[in-house]
């Protein structure tokens, strides 16, 4: 039996990530194969609250650090993906979950993560940026912004695809669908990431970085969600 770390509800099995993501990339041409770091294709979703591997690992993570932080504090998730939201009104009643986006509605701030203008400096305590950057023109000036809004004394979740066989980070706007599927694995994507040149354009931009291994969670958690 697996049960949701989201939801808590308990099934046989969670839902295989969709075959098109992984068909895709080869019928366009790309002949590389890759070693994705938090991703379980076989495990992908819940089938109660359609929540995604990284989705369940990131309120994983919350869960163990919850006694270290106070409970009255201003959470900020882009491209808010719903267990966020689920987790955080159920289970931190005196803290706020702002949300940000440049297409969907019902946000609370709709805007470009590259320019956030509307947002003052050290706005928020916790940010969540999950599987964005890959998706922006300009990576780098999203990380300052996201620094900028961020409390210093705050944390973060800044998570993207990466492929562990990605030897570079390559990356370019204005290209085809076809190609962005080649060269990125999705028709939306403008970079594939290689994790040390990764790591090292956030720190670039402020962040201190904390690598969270899976000796920070249970083997059978890893496994499950990563």
């Amino acid at each position: 039996m697996r049960k949701c770390a989201v939801c808590g509800n308990e099934f046989q099995a969670y839902v295989p990530i969709e075959q098109k993501y992984i068909d895709l990339p080869k019928q366009y041409g790309r002949e590389r194969e890759t070693r994705s770091e938090l991703l379980n294709k076989n495990e992908y979703s819940c089938p109660c609250c359609y929540s995604a591997d990284r989705d369940r690992m990131i309120i994983m993570f919350l869960k163990k650090i919850r006694a270290k932080m106070s409970q009255g504090i201003d959470f900020f998730e882009v491209a808010p993906s719903g267990a966020m939201q689920r987790y955080i009104y159920q289970n931190w009643g005196k803290s706020n979950l702002y949300t940000a986006d440049l297409f969907m509605d019902g946000v609370d701030y709709k805007v470009d993560i590259q320019d956030m203008k509307e947002i003052k400096d050290q706005t928020f305590d916790f940010i969540v940026c999950s599987h964005v950057l890959e998706h922006v023109q300009d990576d780098r000036k999203a990380m300052k912004e996201l620094y900028r809004v961020l409390d210093r004394r705050g944390l973060g979740i800044i998570i993207v695809p990466l492929d562990l066989n990605q030897t570079h980070t390559d990356e370019e706007w204005g290209l085809s669908e076809a190609e962005n599927i080649r060269r990125f694995g999705q028709g939306d994507h403008v970079r594939a990431y290689n994790k040390v040149e990764y790591v090292e354009r956030l720190e670039k931009c402020g962040f201190g970085v904390h690598q969270v291994k899976k000796e920070f969670f249970s083997e059978e958690e890893f496994a499950e969600n990563a």
